[in-house]
């Protein structure tokens, strides 16, 4: 099997080295088909659990088992097993005691549904599950998986996945900028000289209920109304398929990137923002979405520094140098009136501020999560539970309340901090 990618684990095969996949039993009860201790030695793990048995052996792989990771980390384990008399698939899961709860099960058995479908050409899939076991059973139904046999130990199938359900389950990220790419192409045919991944997708932090997908497209000439209108329309349905903020995208032309231009011309832009507009008039959004934007200066300088190229002439041969001060007038935009602002987007204007002053003070180009970080190790102590409380909403999507009164105070220290630089 390949290696699957959704987006925020990666499924691969179990590798020699690997953590010991477990199957778990404990008298008639039948806690989880598999178990990863990975910080338990094998002794203390067989003491750990009542009854235990190795599903594997330590000298080979099993070829049906697969470890699941978060940010490299084994965080629990998966399996499919071909049936004997059909053409389908067992699928079973576990996800280690403190992962559960943020949806990797689901996330997991997902891929591994697709994959068994659409690589392995199944005809159905199974899972089996104590009827005690209220979580997986949740799963199942999650999966859109139906109860075919409730007596006794609880059979789960589903008979096909739709292309739209496959999507979902592989990373929309990888999906999406590969289609993006293909159709681009199809659309701008020559006049198209690279297409450029940056933001949050290529600095180790997308987050999919978070993050958008941000793009930059380069051509040599502008396009006709024609085909933006064409290049729209595909790009409001991939956007369709993709994370719930979207994706975010501009179209530049190669001349005002190198030498770079202040504020930058584009000649199309697109955000989830703009959905209202081009549906109910796109003739009025080709002809006015085009102009100059600030923010493009913040984008180039992610890209020159830790940007992807998807497609085209490589980032160097593009991409001029963006002036520092062009650079620090554009974050500054984003964060100028962090005091009002702070009232309705904390996470995002506390972990902003941070990468701001990080920039000011040292010139190091940060994400959110890295802004954060930086944060905790720069601020004083009083802010911390704040950057924490922001960091754990924008890494785990939990629920959090934040002291207002603290955050308006640390607006207050941060532009303030900002300023004297």
């Amino acid at each position: 099997m390949n290696i699957i990618k959704t987006d925020r684990l990666v499924i691969r095969p179990v590798e020699q080295g690997d953590v010991k996949a477990i199957h778990v039993y404990a008298g008639d009860k039948n806690i989880d088909m598999m178990m990863f201790l990975p910080n338990e030695t094998l002794e203390e793990t067989e003491n750990f659990v009542k009854f235990a048995t190795l599903e594997w052996a330590k000298e080979e792989p099993n070829d049906r088992e697969y470890v699941v990771l978060l940010d490299g980390e084994i965080i629990g384990a998966s399996n499919l097993e071909k049936c004997e008399n059909r053409n389908g698939y067992e699928i079973g899961w576990i996800i280690r005691q403190d992962k559960r709860g943020k949806g990797f099960a689901s996330e997991a058995a997902k891929a591994l549904m697709a994959y068994a479908f659409y690589e392995l050409k199944a005809d159905f899939v199974q899972a089996h599950c104590d009827s005690r076991n209220a979580a997986s059973e949740g799963v199942m139904k999650k999966l859109g998986m139906t109860l075919i046999d409730g007596t006794g130990t609880r059979t789960y199938e589903k008979t096909g996945v739709t292309s739209g359900e496959y999507l979902y389950a592989i990373s929309k990220v990888e999906y999406i900028c590969s289609e993006f790419v293909k159709r681009s192409q199809d659309i701008l045919k020559d006049n198209l000289k690279g297409i450029y991944l940056h933001g949050s997708s290529v600095m180790g932090c997308f987050n999919p209920a978070k993050s958008d997908i941000d793009l930059i497209v380069v051509t040599e000439d502008e396009m006709s109304d024609d085909t933006k209108r064409r290049y729209m329309d595909m790009i409001m349905e991939m956007n369709s398929y993709g994370p719930k903020k979207g994706i975010e995208m501009s179209v530049v032309r190669r001349k005002d990137c190198d030498p770079f231009i202040y504020p930058t011309p584009f000649d199309l832009h697109f955000s989830v923002a703009q959905i209202k507009w081009y549906t109910e008039n796109p003739e009025d959004y080709i002809d006015k979405m085009k102009g100059t934007d600030a923010d493009l200066a913040a984008h180039f300088t992610i890209i020159r520094k830790r940007g992807k190229c998807l497609y085209g002439l490589p980032i160097e041969q593009v991409f001029g140098e963006v002036p520092k001060a062009d650079y620090f007038d554009s974050i500054w935009e984003d964060i100028a009136d962090a005091k009002d602002d702070i009232k309705d987007n904390p996470m995002y204007i506390i972990l902003n501020l941070t990468r701001v002053l990080a920039y000011k003070k040292e010139e190091i180009v940060l994400s959110k999560k890295e802004g954060g970080q930086w944060g905790l190790d720069n601020l004083p102590e009083e802010y911390h539970k704040l950057i924490n409380t922001a960091l754990r909403e924008y890494e785990e999507n939990s629920e959090v309340e934040y002291d207002m009164k603290c955050a308006e105070s640390y607006a207050e220290y941060m532009l303030r901090e900002i300023s004297q630089q």
